[in-house]
């Protein structure tokens, strides 16, 4: 054997390391094989199997354990023969139940058409089960050959392993291609940024540092970054990230920042000096036209709502009418108002197409309830079909849409039902909520700058409970009592500064039995994944409070049968969205997820299959942020609040949008000052609408 080769194909007889039960099944591994040319080792993408041959890069080296030669390899793809005849016997030996007689009879009934084989082709000894099993062998080998010849080509350009399966996983097998024509979109991926790919990719392209390419790149980059939430930011602070971030020169950039404005790509609002993206400002501006051009509706017709048939007063009357009347309406409104008995009365009322949405399932569901009208998400009226094909709904034209929750709908969506024209659009919320995760703020915008389409409640029929009383004074910038008790709701705030106590007490009421989790909930501001947050953060709390209610043997914490679990991407075949809560039933033999849901989808049902695949998209739900419990109604709420949260996430809105989420009892647990200072505090979104309106 040739010592000195540098690439080799071997075929792999067993796996030495690691041990079957450590062996990962997604992502990257070091592996230690056995093969026909001795032992090699390296990481590996998938699982190799037995009979499998691998192109393996590297170097021939004595190992230092037993003196014997081993292949190191650095870059690893799954050889396929070219030759048909090559790959029939392939596939074969990696199929069980095939031997040579059953591939000599495949290949003369076929040749090199021998894929195409079927049961229609009579080949003896080829079952219908054995014919499945060679399909699924071909589709292996090729998927894996696609995938790791990808993996190798974007680590041999720069990218970590990590990096290029984010960028494979993201773009398949059109990675290649799209990384060649623009290396920087690499900096789309999530959990890396520009400076990855600057540092990683930029000289495999030969890119200086006053290229175009790169300091355009830049430019789009942060502008992205700093509109993640505000749909436009200053010159001045989009020019000092990018400057921090490259060594360009200062000309250079600001020259390739009017060449974006040239291109139409930026947009300016040179008065202001702010800048924002072409995306915000087309979904922004587009949505101030509709509201401005809102007209009185009298071709769709509309009976008079009988007021003793809704008990309404008359603001909620004034309101009804208007909404009817109209093309455009905002009903705004604190909780107890009674909006949701104004979106049945409007929809008893109308003769027409109407549907009724919320952005989130169970707020949906809710709705649905509560008017006995058929109700669904945003994404599923708008027929979302995944990122690829997106909202696949043509029009709304000659539909009522009433949009319920609507404050937390970001402009994007809001865009997304305004562009496809409906003939009424109705929007009730209220507006001290939290405004949206994501771009813009629309309903809190239109209300200030388009006050004649705003109908606002202000009557409220839980005045004299405690948890409303609260909640009221909050929204009123108003310090709540520490203890009210009323006839239906418990409000209590409980002082405790030192976080650590603050979450030794949460887990204490989770032992003593006073947390339902099938019921209630603890919200707090934050994740704590990323920043290093322990104490009082969602991921520390559903790691506690499952090692108390559902703890695994194994010590890991993995979802389980009897687990409260969240998801967090839109499947929209399953009719199952972001946000959508339930509980975890059983775990099939494939890995699969039977989850009962919080409510029913469109099916009817509340027990569905999340496969495999997906199930790695659900979380434990023990705990959740705020933002995530928006459309949610809980028995009892614990909110807990700490000082460093006020730093940045921590403000009216947020301790208001967790306060009302409460039917019985509301706990606030922690830091009071931090909570009386988040009172005091009320943050606001620099959008495109407010430039357009100044």
């Amino acid at each position: 054997m040739d010592f000195s080769e540098k690439k080799i194909v071997a075929k792999v007889d067993r796996i030495l390391y690691p041990k079957p039960d450590a062996i990962a099944q997604e992502g990257s591994q070091f592996f230690i094989l056995r093969t026909d040319l001795g032992v090699v080792k390296g990481k590996l993408s998938h699982v190799p199997k037995q009979g499998e041959r691998l192109t393996l890069e590297g170097e021939w080296k004595i190992s230092k354990y037993n003196g014997t030669m081993e292949f190191g390899f650095f870059h690893a793809s799954v050889y396929l023969p070219r030759d048909e005849r090559a790959m029939l016997k392939y596939a074969c030996e990696m199929t069980l139940g095939f031997g040579p007689a059953l591939e000599e009879k495949i290949w003369a009934a076929k040749g090199d058409d021998w894929r195409q084989v079927s049961e229609t082709d009579m080949v003896r000894g080829l079952t219908p089960e054995k014919l499945c099993a060679l399909q699924s062998t071909i589709d292996m080998l090729e998927n894996q050959q696609e995938k790791s010849a990808a993996i190798s080509w974007l680590v041999n350009i720069g990218l970590t392993v990590k990096m290029a399966e984010s960028a494979f996983e993201k773009w398949k097998k059109d990675v290649t291609t799209k990384v060649t024509e623009d290396c920087y979109i690499l900096a789309k991926l999530p959990n890396y940024g520009f400076k990855d790919v600057d540092e990683h990719v930029r000289q495999h392209f030969d890119i200086g540092k006053n290229d175009a390419r790169r300091v355009q790149s830049c430019l789009k980059y942060y502008l992205a970054q700093l509109t993640q939430e505000h749909t436009v930011c200053s010159w001045n602070e989009l020019y000092d990230k990018v400057s921090k971030a490259i060594d360009a020169d200062p000309n250079v950039i600001s020259d390739e920042c009017r060449a974006l404005f040239g291109t139409g790509r930026f947009v300016a609002f040179p008065a202001q000096g702010m800048i924002a993206s072409r995306k915000d400002y087309n979904n922004e501006s587009l949505i101030l036209k509709f509201v401005r051009e809102a007209r009185e509706t009298p071709g769709i017709k509309a009976r008079q709502p009988v007021e003793r048939e809704y008990d309404l007063d008359d603001t909620q009357m004034a309101a009804v009418q208007y909404a009817l009347d109209h093309s455009f309406s905002i009903i705004n409104g604190g909780a107890g108002c009674g909006k949701t008995s104004l979106i049945k009365a409007i929809s008893d009322s109308l003769r027409g197409e109407v549907e009724l949405c919320a952005f989130a399932g169970k707020a949906a569901a809710r709705l649905k309830e509560a008017t006995g009208h058929e109700s669904g998400t945003i994404h599923r009226m708008l027929k979302y079909m995944g990122e690829e094909q997106g909202f696949t709904r043509q029009s709304l034209r000659g539909v009522t849409v009433i949009l319920d929750e609507a404050s937390m709908v970001s402009s994007d969506l809001m865009a997304e039902i305004v562009k496809r024209n409906p003939a009424r659009l109705v929007l009730v919320g209220d507006e001290a909520q939290l405004p949206p995760v994501g771009s813009g703020q629309p309903f809190h915008d239109i209300i200030r700058l388009c006050p004649q389409a705003v109908q606002t409640l202000t009557k409220c029929y839980r005045n004299q409970e405690a948890v409303y009383q609260s909640a009221l004074r909050i929204r009123n910038g108003q310090i709540p009592e520490t203890d009210l008790k009323s006839e239906r709701e418990r409000w209590i705030v409980q002082s405790i500064r030192d976080p650590r106590a603050a979450h030794a007490e949460i887990l204490r009421a989770v032992r003593d039995g006073e947390v339902d989790f099938e019921r209630d909930i603890i919200l707090c501001c934050r994740n704590g994944e990323s920043d290093g947050t322990t104490e009082c953060s969602v991921t520390a709390f559903n790691r506690d409070i499952k090692d108390i209610v559902n703890p695994n043997e194994d010590g890991s914490y993995k979802i389980a049968p009897g687990d409260r679990v969240i998801n967090t991407v839109n499947h929209s075949e399953l009719d199952v969205w972001n946000g959508t809560t339930g509980s975890c039933e059983k775990i099939d033999t494939e890995g699969g997820m039977w989850v009962h849901l919080d409510y029913k989808n469109a099916a009817g049902e509340d027990q569905v299959l999340i496969p495999k695949k997906e199930a790695r998209e659900w979380q434990l739900a023990y705990a959740l942020t705020v933002h995530k419990s928006q459309g949610s109604q809980y028995r009892k709420v614990f909110f807990v609040v700490a000082k460093r949260d006020l730093m940045n996430l921590l403000d009216r809105p947020m301790a208001y949008t967790a306060v009302t989420r409460t039917k019985a009892e509301c706990r606030v647990v922690g830091d009071v000052s931090a909570f009386h200072g988040a009172i005091r505090t009320v943050k606001h979104k620099m959008t495109v609408m407010q430039e357009l309106a100044k």
